[in-house]
């Protein structure tokens, strides 16, 4: 196996919470943005 393939022992995990909590807020924000133009788009 290349050494480039091989996981480092002292690697830091990265931080999955932190990694949700970002997605939900950014899909939360793209929902607003649609819900937004969707009202201006009506009136």
């Amino acid at each position: 196996m290349d050494h480039w393939l091989l996981i480092p022992k002292q690697r830091n995990r990265l931080p999955v919470g932190r990694l949700c909590l970002i997605m939900a807020l950014t899909v939360l924000m793209l929902l607003g943005l649609m819900a937004k133009a969707q009202a201006l788009a009506l009136l």
